[in-house]
């Protein structure tokens, strides 16, 4: 059937509006009428206003410390083998809290905190909280170039890091590791947070080409965290997995969630949020049943290994594809799987969608319900709500919606209301779908924003990154999407040619950008491609990507093991070939790929690999020549985790 009895309704009304608003208004012009009518219009605007609900003024924070109280003794923190209490993990803040003001630390000030994901990291942003603080993450990996970018910008009072992240940017900070904590007392600070205060500060990517810090106070957070518990029944989960970043908030679902309900957080390090065999073994010892992850990220980690997945299992940071639930669903039928959207700005996420088995999938999922005290839109370029199945851009307001970028309170995507002049309107820049049955499906952007394994990207700031490095004349950035995946192809005018000039231009971005942001390819060109306006023909570089062969190699490879690994680097790479002495990393692999390919080599030779290996020795000939020596047998054994203070 070409189309549906709900579409062909959803139809029939347009066109009864549609007559109706012409005998209305004769004199109009036709792009003044509107499909909806009054009616249909206001039916719109009321179908995503979630209900008014009433969180209460506590903060999040002061949530987590009623927990020390209520049930002192159960677990808050797993890391490892090692157990923290809620009771032990509010004494460990207060003793970093009574350290922080005695280093001038005082309400309103930012605390930057370069820690890895780890029992320091909760601590830290515990303690910042007590003593009024908002907290500003940092990814202890990232180039020192962007970490001083960030804190140039944001000015902290104050650096929190560890011994093992130690880089130039932190010289002036505090080692949270070596610092004396015993000789402060446990009791409370005795600030009284408000739900008005600062709670943390994300740095997004810029369109201007300069990172914006997004402003999140607690009020802001509160509603996420107590809507989301109650929209996706988070309080039925009693062991979180952590295994994504907070310095993106994909994280906070879980790190808030879990403490915000008094569950167990258990904190994966970096081999087991990036290892396959290492991840199942995780979901397992610690019987997780709740996740939040990137739909990329899963997907690498399900590549070769089937792991136990959760009760609960939340997708969000980037669009969920039909393949991955499907095979989702035939691994553990009976999980409850979440869609989650929100933009940074909307503090984490504002609208979900609970995917029922009995449903027919499309090639995306769509979203349906609202969070409380949010409301979501639909709107054309007039402002004006659009009609069930044509496209429109999609705005948030509500109690979640952030106060501005630190240092800059006003962005041209924050604007009035038109239905309430009181009201201000975020406009995500996402473009949506709305569907017969009342839901939403997101189709794609209205700007060139990009979203790569869960960090928000925007292309203007890598082409502004590009063009700052020494002879590069001109030079396009465009994304090449592979389901979930998206891979950034970088086009540079320099006057040069050859592998090396490739390779000095993606060790001069490596030196600026984290890498998530870094180009998979760099191609080399005379002159880019122009449209008749003069403008950057940037359609015609999408499909020379799509088409490009990859960059040739040395088809000489000295062992069958060599061989293997390198055609595996040129799948996973989209490559015809990747030569014996290539390097994984400059030709664009990153840490997603590096999962996969060790799936791969540890499926082929019946064997643990550690994924360090891939990064110390890049090359297939490397890889294949220590290989023998470091793959061991895969004897997983279950290894009980044990209590602190056992």
């Amino acid at each position: 059937m070409l189309y549906s009895r709900q579409s062909l309704e959803v139809l029939l009304a347009q066109y009864e509006s549609l007559l109706k608003e012409v005998l209305q208004h004769p004199d109009s012009a036709v792009s003044e009428l509107s499909l909806t009518g009054t009616g249909r219009a206001l039916d719109q605007l009321s179908g995503w206003n979630a209900p008014t609900v009433d969180f209460g003024n506590e903060t999040v924070g002061q949530h987590i410390e009623a927990w020390s109280r209520r049930s002192p003794d159960a677990v808050a923190l797993v890391t490892g083998l090692r157990r923290v209490s809620y009771l032990e993990l509010d004494r460990q803040a207060n003793r970093l809290a009574h350290w922080l003001q005695s280093k001038g630390v005082t309400a309103g000030a930012l605390v930057a905190v370069e820690l890895p994901r780890s029992t320091d990291l909760i601590v830290a942003i515990l303690a910042a909280w007590k003593v009024g603080a908002a907290y500003l993450p940092l990814e202890p990996d990232w180039p020192e170039k962007r970490k001083n970018a960030l804190l140039a910008d944001a000015q902290p009072a104050l650096i929190l890091h560890a011994d093992q992240t130690v880089s130039e940017s932190v010289r002036a900070g505090i080692n949270i590791l070596t610092t004396p904590l015993n000789d402060f007392p446990v009791s409370p600070i005795g600030y009284t947070p408000r739900l008005s205060d600062p709670a943390y500060v994300l740095y997004t990517s810029g369109s201007t080409g300069q990172p914006k810090g997004v402003l999140i106070g607690h009020g802001q957070l509160l509603n996420y965290v107590a809507a989301a518990s109650a929209a996706m029944r988070l309080g039925e989960v009693r062991r979180w997995g952590l295994c994504s970043s907070v310095v993106a908030d994909l994280g906070n679902t879980a790190l808030f969630g879990a403490l915000f309900n008094g569950a167990s957080l258990h904190i994966a390090d970096q081999g087991e949020a990036k290892n396959a065999a290492a991840f199942a073994r995780f979901m397992g010892q610690h019987d997780i049943d709740g996740l939040k992850i990137a739909p990329s990220h899963l997907s690498a980690l399900l590549e070769h290994d089937a792991p136990r997945l959760p009760r609960t299992l939340i997708l969000g940071g980037e669009f969920a594809p039909r393949s991955l639930i499907e095979r989702i669903l035939q691994l553990a039928p009976a999980t409850s799987i979440f869609n989650h959207y929100g933009p940074t700005e909307t503090t984490i996420g504002v609208m979900i969608h609970e995917v029922d088995p009995t449903d027919r999938l499309g090639d995306t999922l769509p979203l349906s319900t609202v969070l409380a005290n949010v409301s979501v839109y639909v709107l054309d370029e007039k402002m004006r709500p659009v009609a069930p199945g044509e496209r429109g851009h999609l705005y948030v307001s509500g109690a979640q919606l952030c106060d501005g970028y630190l240092n800059t309170r006003a962005g041209d995507a924050f604007v009035t209301d038109p239905w309430d002049a009181e009201t201000r309107l975020y406009r995500t820049g996402d473009v949506a779908a709305v569907l017969p049955w009342g839901g939403l499906e997101l189709v794609g952007r209205a700007d060139q924003q990009v979203k790569i394994r869960g960090f928000r990207v925007e292309l203007g700031e890598v082409e502004s990154t590009l063009l700052t490095i020494n002879g590069v004349r001109q030079g396009a950035v465009v994304p090449l999407r592979s389901g979930s995946d998206v891979e950034l192809i970088a086009y540079v005018v320099n006057g040069q040619k050859g592998l090396d000039a490739e390779k000095a231009l993606r060790q001069a971005l490596s030196a600026a950008l984290p890498q998530h942001m870094l180009p998979s390819r760099v191609m080399l060109l005379t002159e880019l491609p122009r449209l008749p306006n003069g403008k950057i023909d940037r359609v015609g570089l999408a499909d020379m990507a799509a088409s490009t062969d990859g960059c040739p190699g040395d088809a000489d490879y000295q062992s069958p093991l060599e061989k293997f690994i390198a055609m595996a680097m040129a799948d996973l790479l989209g490559r015809e070939r990747v030569g014996p002495d290539q390097d994984f990393f400059e030709l664009g692999g990153h840490s997603l790929l590096v999962i996969r390919l060790v799936a791969r080599i540890r499926k082929h030779l019946q064997a643990e690999v550690d994924p360090g290996l891939v990064f110390d020795h890049a090359s297939a000939r490397a890889l294949a020549a220590v290989l023998p020596g470091h793959a061991q047998p895969n004897p997983f054994e279950s290894t009980e985790v044990r209590n602190e203070s056992q």
